[in-house]
């Protein structure tokens, strides 16, 4: 990466590629932080549903960024784990607050980090690393 002064002095098409360069490093980093907090989500699911292979939410975008709702919790096998309809000590201890803002910080940083969910075209799935 070129510093700013070595940036003043180049030509116009190689300032444009230092900053192109730049902001794909710009990019990889913003996916990659918001990897991050989807695998922090991920971690959390797995505290309270350590079968947890994927969960379900909507995402909704405001003023103010993103909100997530989650929906559902699913093991491997596709069965449910936990639904936002269940009974609150059906739970399991998740911290479904917590998991949820997770998720939508993460869609601020990225927002095509979450594909559309394969049974609901309204909600968004995260499949939680192994």
């Amino acid at each position: 990466m070129v510093s700013v002064t070595e940036y003043t002095k180049l030509p116009p098409e190689e300032r444009s590629n230092a900053r192109t360069a730049a902001y794909d490093e710009v990019m990889r980093a913003q996916q990659h932080y918001a990897s991050l907090l989807a695998a922090d989500a991920g971690i959390t699911i797995r505290e309270a549903f350590p079968g947890a292979d994927r969960v379900t939410f909507t995402l909704r975008a405001d003023g103010d960024g993103y909100t997530a709702e989650l929906v559902a919790v699913h093991d491997g096998a596709g069965g449910r784990l936990w639904h936002v309809d269940d009974e609150p000590d059906a739970d399991g201890g998740l911290d479904d607050e917590t998991v949820a803002g997770l998720l939508a910080n993460a869609a601020d940083w990225y927002e095509d980090l979450f594909a559309e969910d394969r049974d609901n075209p309204y909600q968004r799935e995260h499949l939680i690393d192994t």
